[in-house]
């Protein structure tokens, strides 16, 4: 905060600085000293100015890419452009394609917010982001989570997913899992209600039989569908891909639920295996984020080898262009692939033991800041899900965090994910000053 109190009022700033030293000194008769301390005062003025400019110029060679995560980190600069994120794919002609560009001339006038912690700016987090509590509350007016995922093999990650959501501060978490998986997760928690939408062992029976095109894979693909898309009404939001496996005759299903829950403007949060569906042929993906008349919002959220797949798989140059897109790592950031502001950065110190779960912990907590997004904006009755989603997705990368960092500095090495879940309720109630 100082460092940019110096950028704004630099000079003005450093006089005034080295003149109240001076006066200190003035003040008990020492008139030599104050001369010095004003001297001295100035000079550490102007040589934190200087700092502050020479960070300035390092974060942003940084931000330039998102290299800290093991892609190219260099600035690419041409006729006043420059890219953030960039992966060039190189195809049977010398053309490459670019992800997400970003103009430097937009910059300056469509910045999103500059800090990086809970502390810089969490008035302004709670006030646009974090759901007040009230007396007047009734169960689900603080957000309805659906999770779709959960396979025979997979049961741990939605479980992890909707608790987060809940842990997190909604009301009501809604899981969509194969009849395998429907057991386990109710003997989970009590909390989550649990709805078995297919049959893995049929659908796996008619994958090995070559049947993805027979009328009793429609059937089964459109029952699943159905029992889906009929509790959409219900929902604020619907997290796709924690422990959702992937079976062809799942993935086509998805594709339909996808297109549903769009038209029906349900935000959607995809994340694991429903990254992994975004990547395959184009019969998936055709139409699934390019409607031309829609405006839902989604959210991807991608570590580093699930951007990498995302990008190098992109069937168009714009073809994510509407997506909010928090990419995992050390330092998480987000960016509206339409806007033109650079990235959120999400610097908070978490824990060191990368354990299995975490993430599906994130795709919950996010989901539960989206749901808020959308009850703040029917509220209000005014459309700020476009401007201030990205900063939902910043705030729960920041529950997420800290929570990892307070889970890991009671259980070290032996941290796993239901001691993140254990800490994240605490850690939202402490930042949200509840």
């Amino acid at each position: 905060m100082f460092c940019r109190r110096l950028r704004r009022k630099t000079s003005r700033f450093s006089f005034v600085y080295a003149a109240c030293w001076s006066a200190a000194a003035w003040h008990h008769r020492q008139l030599l000293p104050a001369a010095h301390a004003f001297v001295s005062a100035y000079a550490y003025a102007i040589s934190c100015e200087n700092y502050h400019q020479h960070q300035l110029q390092t974060s942003s060679k940084i931000r330039s890419g998102w290299g800290h995560h093991g892609t190219s980190g260099t600035q690419q600069q041409s006729q006043g452009r420059r890219t953030f994120g960039v992966k060039q794919l190189n195809s049977s002609s010398s053309s490459t394609r670019q992800f997400l560009t970003r103009n430097d001339a937009d910059n300056e006038s469509t910045r999103m917010h500059a800090f990086e912690t809970w502390r810089d700016g969490s008035e302004e987090v709670i006030s646009k982001c974090v759901l007040p509590l009230s007396s007047k509350s009734h169960k689900g007016s603080s957000g309805r989570i659906g999770v779709l995922g959960g396979s025979a093999q997979f049961t741990g990650a939605p479980y992890y997913a909707a608790m987060a959501s809940l842990k997190a501060g909604a009301d009501l978490a809604f899981v969509f899992c194969a009849e395998e998986a429907c057991l386990p997760i109710k003997c989970y928690s009590p909390e989550l209600m649990v709805t078995s939408i297919y049959s893995a062992s049929k659908f796996d029976e008619l994958v090995a039989t070559n049947q993805l095109e027979s009328d009793e894979a429609n059937k089964l693909v459109n029952k699943m569908v159905k029992k889906v898309t009929r509790m959409m009404n219900r929902l604020h939001v619907l997290i796709i891909g924690p422990g959702l496996g992937r079976c062809p005759l799942v993935f086509t299903a998805v594709t339909q639920i996808i297109r549903e829950a769009r038209s029906q403007g349900i935000p959607l949060v995809l994340d694991a295996d429903a990254l992994f569906l975004l990547t395959q042929e184009e019969s998936y993906q055709n139409g699934l984020f390019h409607e031309p008349n829609c405006s839902t919002p989604y959210i991807l959220t991608p570590n580093v080898v699930e951007y990498n797949r995302l990008v190098e798989s992109m069937p168009a140059e714009d073809y994510w262009k509407d997506a909010i897109i928090c990419k995992k790592g050390a330092v998480d950031e987000i960016v509206h692939a339409a806007s033109s502001a650079e990235p959120l950065r999400c610097s908070e110190a978490g824990g060191l033991k990368r354990s299995g779960g975490i993430g599906d912990v994130l795709a919950g907590t996010t989901g539960t800041l989206v749901a808020w997004n959308q009850i703040m904006s029917q509220q209000q009755n005014a459309d700020t899900t476009s401007k201030d989603l990205p900063l939902a997705c910043w705030s729960a990368c920041c529950f997420v965090k800290q929570a990892t960092g307070r889970a890991y500095k009671v259980h070290g090495r032996a941290m796993t994910a239901p001691d993140v879940l254990d800490s994240l309720g605490p850690t939202v109630n402490e930042l949200t000053n509840v």
